[in-house]
């Protein structure tokens, strides 16, 4: 991918090309919690990269994970009642 250093044209599309590769060798988890869990948010804000959060209309906490292959059963296995399927 060929990037400006003076003007910066290509950055996009190399951010774009960097997350697509990230996101082909990750798993996505969507997560349902209690937002009072603010230690089980701090882990996976410390254990995997938080893609979205936000606070639902029924009072749950929805977080969007993703995580390598090799640590996304132990996430699974942490937060088992509050994995969305």
């Amino acid at each position: 991918m060929l990037v400006s250093a003076l003007s910066g044209e290509g950055i996009d599309r190399l951010l774009a090309e960097i997350e697509a590769r990230l996101a082909v060798s990750r798993v996505t988890l969507d997560l349902l919690l209690d937002p009072a869990d603010g230690a089980g948010v701090s882990w996976l804000h410390r254990n995997t990269e938080v893609m979205a959060k936000a606070l639902r209309d029924d009072g749950r906490l929805a977080v969007t994970v993703r995580v390598d292959p090799a640590n996304a059963e132990r996430v699974r296995a942490k937060f088992a009642a509050a994995v969305s399927h």
